[in-house]
């Protein structure tokens, strides 16, 4: 378990499952996310069976200090040969929207990245509306790379929208905690 002053993340559980499968089909919180919703809880119970031994990634789970559940993310795609890999972050709780636990849940999982996994670079994509994971990226010192034009299809809006690539690498990850 990592932790700050602020959130601490443990590799996900079973048991927080169900409240995935809740945040992810609730619309508001899947705007910018990327799943064929709705999703079930039985399909995640399986994509978990899957991951559990999958080294191609690290998945987290967020909790406030007092333990109350905040979100999920962690890192995809990771590449051993390159030391790269991809940040993924989802604040499933609303209560906790735009008050700086995101930043906190980023700064844990670039520790994780850089101090555990050993990787080099992380990057994020983001799409170029999310101005919330925009303001996010920026703060923890990520460098806009470039705009991938049309790059995947929204679900809301029902057409492929532009994506931001962020990237930071390990010479430019301040830790404070």
């Amino acid at each position: 378990m990592l932790k700050n002053n602020i959130v601490q993340m443990r590799d996900i559980s079973h048991s927080d499952l169900e409240l995935k499968v809740k945040w992810v089909n609730d619309p508001e919180v899947n705007r910018h996310l990327h799943y064929d919703i709705p999703i079930s809880l039985e399909n995640t119970e399986k994509w978990y069976n899957k991951i559990k031994t999958d080294n191609s990634r690290y998945d987290g789970f967020f909790e406030t200090i007092d333990g109350e559940k905040i979100g999920f993310g962690g890192i995809l795609n990771i590449n051993n040969l390159d030391k790269t890999g991809e940040l993924y972050i989802t604040i499933g709780n609303k209560k906790f929207w735009n008050k700086g636990y995101g930043k906190s849940c980023v700064d844990l999982i670039l520790k994780k990245g850089f101090k555990d996994l050993k990787l080099k670079k992380i990057y994020a994509l983001t799409e170029i509306d999310n101005i919330s994971a925009c303001k996010l990226y920026e703060s923890a010192n990520f460098k806009k790379e470039g705009i991938l034009r049309k790059q995947i299809f929204n679900n809301s809006k029902n057409e492929n929208v532009d994506q931001i690539f962020y990237g930071i690498l390990i010479g430019e990850y301040k830790n404070e905690n």
